[in-house]
């Protein structure tokens, strides 16, 4: 899935940080890192040159340092591939890109992965880490799985739970892909799992109902999984 270029470090907040392009998409880059929330510092953010939002005021220091991890990406990216390092804002609980840029970002307690790409191709990526907690994922199951969907994973050669873990973040990442179309979807019932492919490590997401004048009911989204050790990186491309 992924084609690494570079790999570094700034201890002790990033303790792994890897740079590459996509295997079957290298137009798209990505940047992916390691970080200890307990050398999480506010003072971070201006020596990254990223902004530090009103929302995180009243955050506790687990989400700023999920939200300084993802800004570090998007620096490291934009200086390899600009120069200089580029703010990227926040509205909504969204980044807002830089002119020319579409992106999506994605983080763990541990982890965090942006991928970026420039908005001339007209393509839109939702990248997704989540880790995997079984049990949670059996208890939660109903909130993003429909009975059908169940059913359906219950049939894969694949263990259950990591299907539903499959189902929940290609989802995520569905919607940080669209999200540049439609800004209103609320819940996971906007779509449903229609296949997942071990071999190729791929999935297939369908358009349970129209959600704007260009998405309607039935289209299908094919977009790609990777395991890394407990954790599962699910990633889409979509075009508008």
């Amino acid at each position: 899935m992924f084609s690494p270029t570079l790999q570094s470090s700034e201890p002790p907040f990033i303790i792994r940080c890897e740079t590459g392009c996509f295997n079957q998409y290298p137009l798209i880059s990505y940047c992916m890192v390691e970080y200890e929330s307990q050398h999480y510092s506010d003072d971070l953010f201006k020596t990254i040159r990223q902004p530090f939002p009103e929302t995180l005021n009243s955050a506790l220091t687990k989400r700023r340092a999920e939200h300084l991890a993802g800004r570090y990406c998007c620096s490291v990216l934009f200086k390899q591939l600009t120069g200089h390092s580029q703010g990227v804002g926040s509205h909504q609980r969204a980044p807002v890109w830089p002119a020319g840029w579409s992106g999506s970002i994605s983080h763990t307690h541990r982890r965090a992965i942006v991928v970026i790409m420039e908005e001339k191709a007209g393509l839109y990526p939702g990248i997704d880490i989540e880790q995997h907690t079984p049990d949670l994922l059996l208890q939660t199951a109903d909130m993003f799985s429909s009975n059908e969907e169940q059913d359906f994973m219950k049939t894969l050669s694949l263990p259950y739970s990591e299907a539903l873990l499959i189902n929940f973040s290609a989802k995520e990442s569905l919607f940080k892909s669209l999200w540049y179309e439609n800004k209103d979807i609320i819940n996971f019932n906007f779509s449903f799992l229609s296949d997942i492919n071990s071999i190729q490590g791929t999935y297939t997401l369908t358009l349970s109902h129209d959600i704007s004048t260009k998405l309607h009911a039935g289209r299908k989204f094919t977009g790609n999984y990777y395991f890394m050790n407990d954790n599962v990186i699910t990633f889409i491309l979509s075009s508008l």
